[in-house]
């Protein structure tokens, strides 16, 4: 896992596919306003039957996360002065999450990629080109 930081906040957390999977780990603190973890469970296993209590929130950015199902890319980072900050490689069986930076991708070869944001979302007014 590599954190990338502006002014000592964290503003996207990149997952490698993991090597081992034999634990339950959460990448993003509780305070971030998107939860992102890894949860393994054994056969047999019980999640209890559960629902989430309503609570107001204010989100003022989008988050976003990314997961390569099948491909390349390369992703640059944007700070809030636009400017490329870091730049790697994912591929199949990586993620990457998003709060509060710019990024674009390179596809580097053809590319499923699931993504989940915060709703809902308008297409318009919802992004500024860089």
């Amino acid at each position: 896992m590599k954190k990338i930081f502006e002014n000592k906040k964290i503003i996207a957390i990149v997952i490698p596919m993991p090597k081992k999977n034999n634990k339950t780990n959460f990448y993003t603190e509780g305070s971030e306003n998107l939860q992102v973890g890894r949860v393994i469970k054994k056969k047999s296993d019980i999640i209890l039957p559960h629902k989430h209590t309503p609570k107001a929130r204010i989100i003022k950015n989008t988050s976003e996360f990314l997961y390569f199902e099948k491909g390349s890319a390369e992703v640059s980072v944007y700070n809030k002065n636009d400017k490329i900050i870091d730049k790697f490689i994912l591929k199949k069986g990586d993620s990457i999450l998003f709060f509060d930076c710019g990024h674009s991708l390179k596809i580097l070869s053809e590319c499923s990629i699931f993504e989940v944001k915060q709703g809902p979302y308008q297409k318009l007014n919802e992004k500024t080109f860089i």
